[in-house]
């Protein structure tokens, strides 16, 4: 069954700088303008202690002489700070990505929900061709994530793939299985706006209200214990 691309309920120009987050989060107004702060206190943060440390590990090389014997444990100290470093540079940026996602979730919910009408109009087509099609035939047959990626090909590529992973995640065949009765009977209204709200549900509640900065009250903490533990369990 052939469907046309959804036409996006608001203006591609609003999704065009989506390919980097920070731009897209500064044409957001204070909301964005929060998130890009909170995201570079974390990053500044990061390269803070890392940059003590490791002027703390140059400090024991240089200045005790004792302490040159046991090299191997500083390079491992160092490793340890470089690994800690791109970990939490990588844990920021996905914060600041994830916000941008949820701004642009929130303004596309429309569309998503048209997402919906268009997964059950395509099990409805298979249920009408064999009633008693099982929960794998179905899972087979309705490609869940190529539907998405087709109805939003316009979108840049970056919102594409972030909702298409999402999705992914999403057991969208036991949603859409739990509705079997009132696609069968013809109610794909119903059907379409409770496989929203679960979709909704999950996204809203799993993804974007966890992505907070809380990783940094056991990040910066064990970073600093395990590099400053080497040098005095190991090398001091």
């Amino acid at each position: 069954m052939e469907t046309k691309t959804i036409e996006v309920d608001i203006a591609e120009d609003q999704f065009k700088n989506l390919r980097s987050p920070i731009k897209f989060l500064k044409e957001n107004g204070k909301e964005g303008i929060s998130i890009i702060r909170k995201t570079f206190s974390a990053i500044a943060l990061i390269t803070l202690t890392n940059a003590f440390l490791l002027i703390f590990i140059l400090y024991q090389f240089v200045a005790i002489e004792e302490v040159r014997s046991k090299a191997t444990y500083l390079i491992l100290a160092v490793l340890v700070c470089v690994i800690f470093f791109a970990f939490g540079i990588s844990k920021s940026y996905r914060y600041a990505l994830i916000s941008a996602l949820s701004i642009a979730y929130k303004k596309m919910e429309g569309s998503i929900k048209k997402l919906c009408s268009v997964i059950i109009n395509k099990v409805d087509g298979v249920f009408k061709k064999n009633a008693n099609v099982t929960k794998k035939e179905l899972k087979q047959v309705v490609n869940i994530q190529k539907i998405t990626r087709d109805k939003f090909d316009k979108l840049p590529r970056f919102i594409v793939k972030g909702l298409t992973r999402i999705i992914y995640k999403i057991p969208m065949v036991e949603f859409i299985w739990g509705l079997k009765n009132e696609i069968i009977s013809g109610d794909k209204e119903t059907a379409s706006g409770k496989l929203f709200t679960e979709i909704d549900e999950i996204i809203t509640e799993s993804l974007f209200e966890d992505n907070n900065r809380k990783w940094l009250l056991w990040y910066l903490p064990l970073n600093c214990i395990l590099v400053l533990g080497i040098i005095f369990y190991k090398v001091v």
